[in-house]
């Protein structure tokens, strides 16, 4: 694609991908299912996409994935005073996590001793606990990953076989790639995020764990969230859930990684605009959570009646319902769950039903509250991006001073 001094547009995206595949616009109105009219504003930027599901219509269209039209800004990397230099870091991590240990004696030998089981497994809780709380909860987190995944790997190997620090040290070592993997999501590069998942999974095998298998499984539904895969993410609902369906006697823990498969694959099915799928899903996520009783977190992920509450606002806007969405975000205090991206994203929701109700004053408003909160997650956010853009297309001169500073920061303006 041609280097531009801005992030292109959504219609710049698909007119690009259509050119490389000679389509015409009349080609790509009928495999969408428009008049050649609405191809045509969309590319010229009169008219803009609000809907999550024609992104997903017209990138299967293309045959590119969703993220490649809805382009996200090439922000520098997050960084930090504990990261000063974040190029490095992640470049750091990416080589950490191709690296591929154990093929032919491929990974270097290590000098130093094992770190102990313990340390390896207090280090992980606290990386965790930093990105639940931080506003800058990618730069303080990420430059920890490379050194916590070597360690964890080079204490796996020369634990004993079937001892207890070698269990920890898998588990610790599943729990950094799935920590990787979601930050590397966050960041908006999915592919290095597949790898750090599919990682996780693996790690979690290799320590008999199944709830830990499961939540890697989670993390793997939001990568397939961001590439428009909702089939897979529905099917791992069940696939993955199915290693761990709660009996009778279920421990918390266990309600809480299996309730989330099933409330992420619902709001999957929402964005598919699957109303069968979504209800049965929503069904069993509120099963869990009043299993559950409260909110409860394990493994990084929160789970229970108030998470089932924000987001059902979620739900609500994918399926193009954003008064009704409004109206329940309305029974909820501002923050309902203290973590920071539960926080950015109850705004979010909210600020997309404002959105597709044109109160773009309302829809700014929400969106810099919500980058207030996570500064690191909102800008690239690629649904945010689109609002932005198209907000300030309708204002021309006529821009709020939150939209404006918004748009300011996106770099579009």
């Amino acid at each position: 694609m041609p280097e531009s001094s801005r992030p292109l547009s959504v219609g710049e995206q698909i007119a690009y991908y259509r050119g490389r595949l000679g389509l015409t616009q009349q080609d790509l109105a009928q495999r969408v299912g428009r008049s050649r009219g609405w191809v045509q504003n969309i590319e010229q930027g009169r008219r803009q996409i609000d809907s999550t599901s024609v992104i997903l219509e017209l990138a299967d269209a293309l045959g590119v994935e969703p993220n490649k039209l809805v382009s996200r800004p090439l922000f520098s990397p997050p960084k930090s005073a504990d990261m000063p230099r974040p190029r490095e870091v992640l470049r750091d991590l990416r080589r950490v996590l191709l690296h591929y240990d154990g093929i032919h004696g491929a990974d270097p030998a290590e000098d130093r001793p094992p770190r102990p089981a313990a340390e390896l497994e207090r280090q992980v809780q606290l990386a965790g606990e930093i990105r639940r709380t931080q506003a800058n909860n990618i730069s303080a987190v990420i430059w920890i990953l490379p050194d916590l995944i070597q360690g964890a790997r080079h204490a796996a190997r020369n634990a004993g076989e079937a001892t207890a620090a070698r269990r920890v040290a898998w588990q610790v070592l599943a729990r950094s790639y799935s920590l990787a993997a979601a930050l590397l999501w966050q960041y908006g590069d999915d592919e290095l995020g597949w790898v750090a998942a599919d990682r996780s999974i693996h790690a979690a095998e290799q320590a008999d764990d199944a709830l830990l298998v499961a939540a890697g499984a989670r993390v793997m539904q939001q990568l397939l969230l961001a590439q428009g895969d909702m089939g897979s993410v529905i099917e791992m609902s069940e696939s993955a859930g199915n290693l761990i369906v709660p009996g009778r006697d279920a421990p918390p823990e266990q309600l809480v990684i299996w309730g989330n498969l099933q409330l992420f694959g619902a709001f999957a099915a929402a964005r598919a605009k699957n109303g069968r799928e979504h209800a049965r899903l929503r069904d069993l996520s509120e099963y869990a959570a009043e299993r559950l009783g409260e909110d409860r977190l394990y493994l990084g992920f929160n789970f229970g009646p108030g998470d089932v509450a924000l987001q059902h606002v979620g739900e609500l806007v994918e399926l193009e319902q954003p008064s009704k969405a409004l109206r329940l975000a309305e029974q909820m205090p501002d923050d309902p769950l203290p973590q920071v991206d539960r926080r950015a994203f109850h705004r979010i929701h909210k600020a997309r039903a404002q959105y597709l109700r044109h109160r773009d004053q309302e829809t700014a408003d929400l969106l810099m509250d919500a980058w207030e909160i996570a500064p690191e997650l909102v800008p690239f956010e690629p649904m945010t991006s689109e609002m932005i853009r198209a907000m300030l297309a309708r204002a021309r001169y006529r821009a709020n001073p939150s939209l404006r500073i918004l748009g300011e920061r996106m770099g579009f303006i």
